[in-house]
């Protein structure tokens, strides 16, 4: 962890540069420029945090295994081939440590749905909610645990197509890159887990309007 922090220091300290591609930053730390990793790692840390904040859904643990993913990343980062492909190198590997978590921590209890569901959606929802009456608080909140619970139940293959299409807005391609799957395949299993999610809420999805 303290390594990982180092690193974060060390990219703060000499600035970031959004024009050099992932892959050059690849290519400099395989060849021993520790400052590259350091600017990768503070390119992606937000990304994989909230990636990972989808799938444990606490922010200490979400956190811890962050740290745990980019050294992971730190370690194996040599054995990449493709080095244009480590975005999705990066997703799978984050993957991976959440589901080793996620198989360790069988009784999970899901606390607070994230906000930030991507595509900006986050401060909209939070705007929202901070807008509420208490009850009217209350009542989101039992949907956020529902929704959460449901995502929780959802068996792993399904799960990790459902958070990437829908709360990191991954177009099917890049969903297939990361989990090994064609886009069809992404796009059957992200059928089905839709039609699971539905079925679970369905109590809140068939609600009349109360507007209405």
């Amino acid at each position: 962890d303290r390594v990982v922090e180092a690193m974060a220091d060390l990219a703060r300290q000499a600035g970031s540069s959004n024009d050099t591609p992932d892959e050059t930053l690849v290519t400099r730390f395989v060849e021993g420029d520790f400052a590259a990793f350091a600017e990768l790692l503070e390119r992606h840390k937000e990304r994989v945090y909230r990636t990972m904040y989808q799938f444990v859904n606490h922010a200490d643990d979400a956190y811890d295994l962050t740290q745990d993913v980019f050294v992971k990343v730190f370690q194996g980062l040599y054995t990449l081939r493709d080095r244009a492909l480590f975005k999705a190198w990066l997703y799978r590997a984050t993957l991976n440590v959440a589901r080793s978590f996620l198989r360790k921590r069988k009784a999970a209890k899901w606390k607070w749905l994230p906000l930030d569901l991507g595509g900006g959606h986050g401060s909209e929802a939070a705007s929202v909610i901070q807008s509420m009456t208490p009850p009217d608080a209350l009542e989101a909140e039992e949907i956020r645990l529902r929704l959460a619970r449901a995502v929780e139940e959802l068996p792993w293959k399904y799960r990790e197509v459902f958070v990437l299409s829908e709360y990191q807005a991954l177009d099917h391609n890049d969903v297939g890159r990361i989990t090994g799957l064609n886009p069809n395949a992404v796009r059957q299993r992200l059928h089905v887990a839709r039609k699971m999610m539905k079925e679970k809420l369905r109590d809140l999805v068939d609600a009349p309007d109360p507007a209405r």
